[in-house]
């Protein structure tokens, strides 16, 4: 799982690559542990990338947590600037 680019400013993406066909859930979180954003994604079978918009989000730290059917793959600390 890689994630990029970082520090973001509009959009981050995620690539990544499954065995099999499955949803993939982004949750994003401030420096406090409040919850920001969640978005669910359909992926397909080989090589993904996802976009998440940071956009709406205020400077700062934020902690992107990636889960495939709750299993969490991947937690990176992502600095949004502005």
């Amino acid at each position: 799982v890689i994630i990029y680019p970082n520090p973001a400013n509009e959009d981050v993406f995620i690539d990544f690559s499954l065995i099999h066909p499955a949803v993939i859930t982004v949750h994003l979180f401030d420096y406090t542990g409040k919850e920001v954003n969640c978005t669910s994604f359909s992926s397909e079978k080989g090589n993904n990338t996802i976009k998440v918009s940071t956009e709406k989000l205020v400077q700062g730290l934020y902690f992107c947590v990636i889960r495939k059917n709750e299993i969490n793959l991947k937690t990176e600390k992502i600095l949004v600037v502005k």
